[in-house]
């Protein structure tokens, strides 16, 4: 396919990558917050009280491919042509990508053999529970150098202790750092809006993070939607809520769900809770669960 760009690296290096870098950015930012895979054994774990205040983050990760707009490489008009010259035709009819070269976009998982749903189902089942964050993550970059860059692109003034102490008064414990972060700022977030019956489904969006589509076609959102806008915005409800949940609430919650109906939960320990429902999540449907944990008062 003349139109299409294919991408160097693999979903599991995002994954992990993502994982490592909350870890990285928790440690510079310790003091107040802890931000962690939960679904392994969590440093410090025996020293957090159950009624910390807390937040559930569910991401898939994604790879993103690209397709080159319909102002470089004309449509086909081939009776079998393929689903993504649909795709293109659809953007370009909605003059989303008519100044660009191309755009990104990525394809649902197929449904796994013995999984009871599909992974796109799942994951906005956490979306939806009125206690979790859930959404794709997916790389603004194609190429695995300039992936790596920004991997290592913390921007200096966070390690600044002159600059702490005049954004703690301003910006209630440095939420919006999120959005000045080159790493995060190359990533979309997309959550997932509705249940599907196969895995044929596309979100396509602009190599800025901006003008996403779902295909079978509707244009979903305009505004940036990069993981660094996505992460301030949860980051500021949580701060402004009135009502926060706390590791102990959380884990009565995650019992409820569907996942855990053919898994006793013996243990009244919340963050073990916690943790057995990231490993369960992450083995059937190769869901990642993080955890942010307030670690002193507001």
């Amino acid at each position: 396919m003349s139109y299409k760009i294919k991408c160097d690296f693999i979903e599991k290096l995002i994954e992990i990558d993502i994982a490592r870098y909350f870890g990285a950015f928790t440690f510079l930012n310790g003091e107040f917050y802890y931000l962690e895979n939960a679904d392994e054994q969590m440093t410090g774990a025996d020293l957090l009280s159950e009624d910390a205040n807390a937040i559930l983050i569910y991401m898939q990760a994604k790879v993103s491919e690209g397709l080159k707009t319909i102002s470089k490489v004309k449509a086909s008009s081939r009776k079998n042509r393929s689903f993504l010259e649909d795709i293109r035709e659809y953007r370009h009819n909605l003059s989303l990508d008519q100044k660009e070269d191309y755009f990104l976009y990525f394809q649902l998982r197929k449904k796994a053999e013995h999984a009871t749903d599909f992974q796109h189902n799942i994951l906005m089942k956490y979306a939806n529970t009125g206690f979790s964050h859930a959404f794709y993550i997916a790389p603004l970059l194609l190429k695995k150098d300039e992936y790596e860059k920004q991997f290592l692109s913390i921007p200096d003034f966070l390690l600044s202790p002159f600059y702490l102490d005049e954004y703690e008064l301003v910006e209630k414990k440095w939420v919006s750092h999120f959005g000045f972060i080159p790493f995060l700022r190359n990533h979309i977030s997309i959550v997932p809006h509705e249940n599907v019956d196969t895995n044929e489904h596309y979100y396509a969006y602009s190599k800025h993070g901006t003008d996403v589509t779902w295909h079978s076609p509707e244009f979903i959102n305009e505004k940036p939607t990069r993981l660094a806008d996505t992460m301030v915005s949860i980051m500021r409800d949580f701060y402004n809520s009135k009502k926060k949940e706390t590791l102990r609430s959380l884990a009565t919650k995650l019992t409820q769900m569907p996942i855990f109906s053919d898994s006793q939960v013996n243990d009244n320990n919340a963050i073990d809770i916690i943790t057995k429902h990231g490993q369960l999540l992450e083995r059937q449907f190769g869901i990642k669960q993080l955890l942010y944990v307030q670690n002193r008062p507001l």
